[in-house]
C-alpha cells in the first residue's frame, strides 16, 4: 500500500493512525481479518495506555474517540483509493499465493460499513458516511461473504 504505518516503517504522523489500526485492523495489510471485538478494544486500550503517558490529554475521550474515527475513514478512503478499481472489474484474492486471506470485494465492503457506522453512530463526518453507504449500495451486487475472523478466532 501506499501508507505505511509506523508498525511497519519508521515515521512521524498521529497516534491516532496507529490506534485505528487496532480498530480496523491492520489498514494497509493484505492479511486483514476481523478481531472479535473485545480484542480489538483491549489492543487499542492496551496502546491508547502507553500514549497517555507522553499525551495526557489523550485520556479524555471526547478527543480520542472523534480522532480515532477520523483515522479509520482515513485509513479507509486509502484503501478504497488503493483496491476500488480493481475490485470493480473481478474479485480478486488480497494475495496471490497466501491462503487463507480475504477477497478485496470483502475487505472494502467490510471497511465501508464499518466505517459508516461509527460515523452514522457519533454523528460525525456525515456527508463521509453518505460516501461509504453509497458505494455499499452500488456493490451490493457483488454478493460476497463477510470478512472472516482471523483464523485463531474462528470457532
Amino acid at each position: 500500500m501506499r501508507w505505511q504505518n509506523s508498525f511497519e516503517g519508521a515515521g512521524y504522523h498521529p497516534v491516532f493512525l496507529d490506534a485505528a489500526y487496532a480498530r480496523m485492523p491492520f489498514a494497509t495489510c493484505w492479511c486483514v481479518f476481523r478481531l472479535p471485538t473485545a480484542i480489538a478494544d483491549a489492543v487499542e486500550s492496551a496502546y491508547r495506555k502507553e500514549i497517555i503517558a507522553g499525551y495526557p490529554e489523550l485520556a479524555d475521550d471526547a478527543h480520542w474517540h472523534p480522532m480515532v474515527r477520523r483515522a479509520v475513514a482515513v485509513w479507509t478512503v486509502d484503501i478504497t483509493v488503493a483496491l476500488a478499481a480493481r475490485a470493480a472489474g473481478a474479485d480478486r484474492l488480497m494475495h496471490s499465493r497466501v491462503r487463507p486471506v480475504p477477497s478485496m470485494r470483502q475487505l472494502l465492503r467490510h471497511r465501508w460499513e464499518q466505517v459508516a457506522e461509527e460515523l452514522e453512530s457519533a454523528a460525525e463526518l456525515p456527508a463521509l458516511a453518505v460516501v461509504f453507504r453509497g458505494l455499499l449500495a452500488t456493490t451490493e451486487r457483488w454478493q460476497v461473504t463477510a470478512l472472516p475472523r482471523y483464523p485463531a478466532f474462528r470457532t
